[in-house]
């Protein structure tokens, strides 16, 4: 309890100092208005009681308030520029020694614990305030994220020796987005999976800024051990937009530990679950031909996304011939969005049964999807495609010539 009031506090610290410049002028004004003011026991006297009218004085306030707010205003930037130059020099060398330590302590010349400990020594004289000890942990992040080897063991035991954890909590806790992200690049390299992380981390996943929430989502994804955490996050879910559902499968494809019954995700009613389990049959698990019988399933979803994805993942995984058959025969029931993202995504073939149905397309379809049928045709069959060009159309002519242009230029 004490350390969250203390890092609200320590978080809001601007916010109080904001509200008490905006203060400011009134307490002045305040003051102008008045004999004067008594202060423990003392009394300031108002040297210009009554000696202005109550609009010079509003003048006087605002002449003041702006020249005090600009000279604050040119001292802070040149304050904040200096630290900042500092601070970016200061963290470069920090950054490198970290980086030289952390790997001697990983590949020791000699493997002993004399040797162990001098290095823990060594990082500790270098850890003197909070702006090292965060260097310190982007090194960490640094170095996990160039080696392949797994490390996790080895780090979480640095941190311990280190007395480092606390730095972590704080981080997490921190209203800087850099810090915040810095911590959960921590937790999930060193798989710190504390109940009170993972219950922060899971608040941030809901959080309206982009970058947080899907650092949150990749995080949880990389602390999970099997597919029921998996499932119970994404039911938890339900404003999930279709970039977040590819950040997640994304998180997905890069924990090789992670085993997913991505046909449970098919055969659920949850259209975001769904969504996930066409994507991970899509990229993650081609081989499987039992997929196929649930995604087709999924050709006819009422849901506009889901009938997309389905049809895209479909037609990755059949052979082209199944594809093209497929789409001929239901083609005409599709949405026109659907309907474009195929002509978009398939890879037609130069025979006659595929030139006579892009043909079909081209003669019959508004001008969107005319022009994607018409490309796929202009290299295909080209002298299938002047026919077009001869026809006495001016819509018709004027997609033709924007193709030619097209592939002209």
């Amino acid at each position: 309890m004490f350390f969250l009031i203390k890092t609200y506090l320590k978080n809001h610290v601007k916010h109080w100092l904001f509200i008490s410049a905006l203060c400011f002028p009134a307490l002045l004004f305040l003051f102008l208005i008045n004999p004067g003011v008594l202060i423990l026991g003392y009394f300031i006297k108002n040297p210009i009681y009554q000696k202005f009218p109550i609009w010079a004085v509003i003048i006087y306030v605002f002449i003041i308030f702006s020249l005090v707010s600009f000279l604050m205003f040119f001292v802070i930037n040149i304050f904040l520029t200096l630290i900042r130059k500092r601070s970016d020099k200061q963290s470069k060398k920090l950054q490198s020694l970290f980086i030289k330590l952390i790997i001697s302590y990983l590949y020791p010349v000699e493997n002993s614990i004399d040797e162990e400990y001098k290095t823990i020594a060594r990082i500790k004289k270098f850890l003197y305030n909070s702006f090292s000890k965060r260097q310190f942990l982007i090194s960490i992040t640094k170095v996990a994220e160039d080696i392949n080897s797994d490390f996790t063991y080895q780090f979480k035991n640095l941190i311990v020796k280190l007395k480092l954890d606390g730095i972590v909590r704080s981080l997490l806790y921190s209203v800087t987005l850099s810090e915040k992200v810095l911590a959960m690049h921590i937790i999930y390299y060193l798989d710190l999976s504390k109940e009170s992380y993972v219950k922060r981390i899971m608040k941030y996943s809901e959080s309206h800024n982009f970058a947080l929430r899907m650092e949150s989502y990749i995080t949880m994804i990389r602390l999970m051990k099997d597919e029921g955490q998996l499932v119970e996050f994404i039911g938890k879910k339900y404003n999930l937009s279709m970039l977040d559902i590819n950040v997640i499968v994304n998180a997905i494809l890069n924990n090789p530990m992670l085993k997913i019954d991505f046909m449970k995700l098919l055969s659920s009613e949850k259209t975001r679950k769904i969504l996930i389990g066409l994507l991970m049959a899509k990229y993650k698990y081609r081989d499987n031909s039992r997929s196929l019988i649930l995604i087709l399933n999924q050709l006819e979803n009422e849901n506009l996304t889901v009938k997309k994805l389905a049809w895209d993942a479909y037609l990755s995984l059949v052979p082209e011939k199944e594809g093209f058959d497929l789409i001929k025969e239901h083609y005409h029931e599709l949405d026109y969005n659907v309907k474009l993202m195929l002509l978009k995504h398939f890879d037609f073939y130069n025979n006659q049964p595929e030139i006579d149905f892009l043909d079909d397309i081209i003669l019959s379809e508004p001008v969107p999807i005319k022009i994607e049928a018409m490309k796929k045709m202009f290299k295909l069959d080209m002298k299938t495609f002047i026919k077009y060009v001869e026809i006495e159309d001016p819509i018709m002519a004027s997609v033709c010539s924007e193709i030619i242009d097209m592939n002209i230029n």
